[in-house]
């Protein structure tokens, strides 16, 4: 006689989970809204093209949802938009208002990063509520720390204290670009200093007040708290806030992270170089040798602790000439970032060639760099977009 013999039990399966952020920068990171995940409609569904923005999920630990309650108010969702990613498209009077508050304590520090672009803005002064509005607090007897457009074309951190004191804050000395991304960067240091970089480089600093005492309010992206249309015009990328100060060297990573994501070239008037979560993947400040290859600076990576898979990339400078596709083994870990020299792309070099072989050849020359094994890839020439080239 024969026995059927069954055997009953569980399968355990272990998971291995790790945190990320920007740049891989984790610790103290409060919100991280970025447009290629998990933005949805008034369904609860992921948004499509063109559709109406009614929740923005915070991919932060912290779970603290963007959300639109009102179809008018509601930015728009645009596909394909910088770099292959979308955006939220804003018409002065769209906004987002978070669940809740940052955790920014009266004496805390704050950094807080956006990815925007406007395509035109109207302006105020440091100590009144006109000028377009691309962060606010609300409701409007919160404290301040927005950021908004000032008379002479410039960005301006407004603040004031939790006792509606000291209203004001720093202006940038550069002129808000349109029609571009932008990295913006403005903090507070406790204590010390509030301040703006722009694509990397600090354009203003401000030194504290002693009464500037501020907790941090509930945050409402794209508009004034209360003043209908006064708000911005534009498109954003990402935004992210942390409720400390950085290291000099974890902001640089942040801001590699947008810039590489983006293609946004980080500000070539200072050399600076681009970082992985691991990894200095660009070394222009401190290589001489790549410090002349600090413009058109694009890349593709795989990086597991800032949560980045990207694969085709180029730069979002309109001769930007070179795409890069296809990696065959791009891997956590690895990256291909290429910079230009800005040199002519009509008029050629002639000096460095061998006249009995080449004649002249192009004025612009790339330098890529390889970190990891990202394999063979595609690189593409796009000329179509300069003037005086075929």
């Amino acid at each position: 006689m024969r026995k059927l013999i069954i055997f009953t039990g569980f399968v355990i399966i272990s998971m291995t989970t790790f945190a990320q952020g920007p740049g891989g920068i984790t610790t103290n990171l409060r919100w991280w809204l970025k447009s290629n995940a998990q933005v949805r409609d008034n369904g609860g569904n992921l948004a499509s093209n063109n559709e109406a923005v009614a929740n923005w999920d915070d991919q932060s630990t912290q779970d603290n949802d963007a959300l639109q309650g009102t179809n008018a108010n509601r930015p728009i969702y645009r596909t394909g938009r910088i770099n292959g990613y979308p955006t939220l498209q804003f018409s002065g009077d769209q906004f987002l208002i978070a669940e809740t508050t940052p955790g920014i304590a009266s004496n805390g520090s704050f950094i807080m990063f956006l990815v925007l672009k406007q395509d035109s803005y109207a302006l105020g002064t440091p100590n009144d509520a006109d000028g377009s509005f691309i962060i606010d607090r609300t409701p409007e007897t919160n404290g301040l720390m927005s950021f908004k457009m000032v008379t002479g074309n410039k960005y301006n951190y407004q603040k004031r204290n939790d006792s509606n004191g000291n209203l004001g804050g720093p202006i940038s000395n550069a002129t808000a670009p349109t029609g571009v991304f932008t990295i913006v960067d403005f903090y507070r240091i406790y204590g010390s200093s509030f301040g703006i970089y722009l694509d990397g480089i600090q354009d203003v600093t401000e030194n504290t007040n002693t009464n500037d005492a501020i907790t941090g309010p509930t945050i409402q992206i794209g508009r004034h708290a209360v003043q209908a249309n006064n708000g911005l015009r534009g498109e954003l990328a990402e935004v992210i806030l942390y409720n400390a100060s950085l290291t000099t060297a974890n902001r640089r990573q942040v801001e590699s992270y947008l810039a590489i994501k983006y293609g946004i070239t980080l500000d070539p008037s200072t050399p600076q170089s681009y970082f992985s979560s691991t990894n200095n993947i660009f070394p222009v400040s401190t290589d001489a040798n790549f410090t002349p290859y600090r413009y058109d600076v694009a890349g593709i990576i795989e990086d597991d602790n800032a949560a980045i898979d990207q694969e085709t990339s180029h730069s979002q400078n309109t001769d930007y000439v070179v795409t890069v596709s296809n990696p065959s083994s791009l891997g956590n870990g690895d990256a291909l970032v290429w910079g230009s020299n800005n040199e002519s792309l009509t008029t050629p070099n002639t000096v460095d060639v061998d006249g009995t072989i080449v004649k002249r050849r192009l004025s612009r020359v790339w330098r890529f760099e390889e970190t990891g094994s990202p394999g063979t890839v595609t690189i593409s020439f796009d000329l179509s977009s300069v003037p005086g080239t075929k």
